[in-house]
């Protein structure tokens, strides 16, 4: 029996278990579960257990959001080139990347502050707010339409994430390194796709697909973290539900990034 359909047994025996008044909305939450899940396309057992019992249960969880989203959108691509978005989002991330070069001394000097840290994460806007801190640069004042959340995310020697889901389908996430590894020690995988810094430093994915980030060099890996608004007929509704999220859990950060640590 494959993997696939022996968790499918396990999710479904569950069910039967459940009185009907409790099954059906449950049935109705797995089944848009196993819609969402199919689109990262790795069905190994793992990745089941992963997505339904494990570091996936959020995105599970906003599962209904997400494809209410999807109907809101242009088709998604899963990965992006720059090419593929629309000339608004490409001059927003082009202005922030630019702004990122322009400054790059108050982003090295964060360096510091890593000594003991794995994985740092520093936000100069998040969900459209802008913060205070190291890298809250004039440049990141003006009126953003389309970039969301900018960052910078910063990776000791020999550190990598979990193969981990991101939450929320709204953004697309952008990252661009600023600081390209030559080797194929320093890289991102997307659903099985391995995308390597030294070949291009920008990358462009949806965030809610299975992903793992990875720096086995020996030396720091900094990439600009951008959120991006997805391309949409329905821009003022994907603006709207962004305030929504950032207004309704105003301290998201810590629990979206709960194994990184905030630096300033």
């Amino acid at each position: 029996m494959k993997p696939k359909h022996l968790v499918l047994m396990v999710l479904l025996g569950g069910l039967v278990s459940l009185k009907p008044v409790a099954a059906l909305p449950v049935a109705v939450l797995v089944a848009i579960g196993i819609c969402d899940f199919q689109r990262s396309r790795q069905f190994d057992a793992r990745s089941w257990r992963r997505y339904f019992l494990g570091n996936g249960l959020l995105t599970w969880a906003l599962a209904p959001l997400n494809l209410l989203v999807d109907a809101l959108c242009r088709r998604n691509l899963r990965i992006y080139r720059l090419a593929d978005l629309p000339a608004g989002h490409r001059e927003e991330i082009a202005y922030v990347i630019d702004a990122f070069r322009q400054n790059l001394p108050l982003v090295e000097q964060l360096a510091p502050q890593m000594t003991s840290k794995r994985r740092g994460m520093c936000f100069a806007r998040w969900y459209g707010k802008p913060l205070d801190g190291s890298l809250a640069m004039p440049a990141f004042q003006r009126d953003f339409r389309y970039v969301q959340t900018i960052g910078c995310s910063i990776f000791n020697r020999r550190q990598r994430t979990s193969v981990h889901y991101g939450p929320l389908r709204l953004t697309l996430r952008c990252l661009y390194n600023l600081d390209p590894a030559s080797g194929d020690d320093v890289f991102i995988e997307v659903a099985g796709r391995r995308h390597y810094w030294r070949d291009d430093p920008l990358f462009i994915f949806d965030d809610t697909l299975v992903h793992q980030s990875v720096n086995d060099s020996d030396r720091l890996r900094y990439c600009i973290f951008l959120d991006v608004l997805r391309p949409s007929p329905f821009p003022a509704v994907l603006c709207l539900l962004v305030r929504c999220v950032r207004t309704t859990v105003v301290s998201a950060r810590r629990v979206f990034y709960a194994n990184w640590d905030m630096i300033r």
